[in-house]
């Protein structure tokens, strides 16, 4: 594995924890005003929460799409050792 699909890969797991630690965060902080009557920091919150599983679908799609990416080249790399 590359010097460049490391950080990548390190770089998409701390966007995922932190996008699910905002998101988490954001959903408990919605529900909280919404039952406070503070109608715009439930919006606000909530809208937080959203964005942050916006981005959480998307990282966890790159690092997918990346993880079967190295599978395909790893099943081609022991198919060209197999092959006499």
């Amino acid at each position: 594995m590359s010097y460049d699909v490391q950080t990548s890969a390190a770089a998409d797991a701390l966007a995922i924890k932190t996008s699910s630690a905002t998101v988490y965060g954001a959903s408990a902080s919605s529900i909280l005003a919404t039952m406070a009557g503070w109608n715009w920091t439930a919006i606000i919150t909530c809208s937080v929460a959203v964005i942050g599983l916006v981005a959480q679908i998307y990282f966890m799609a790159r690092r997918d799409r990346r993880e079967r990416r190295e599978h395909e080249e790893r099943l081609a790399a022991l198919k060209e050792r197999c092959e006499v």
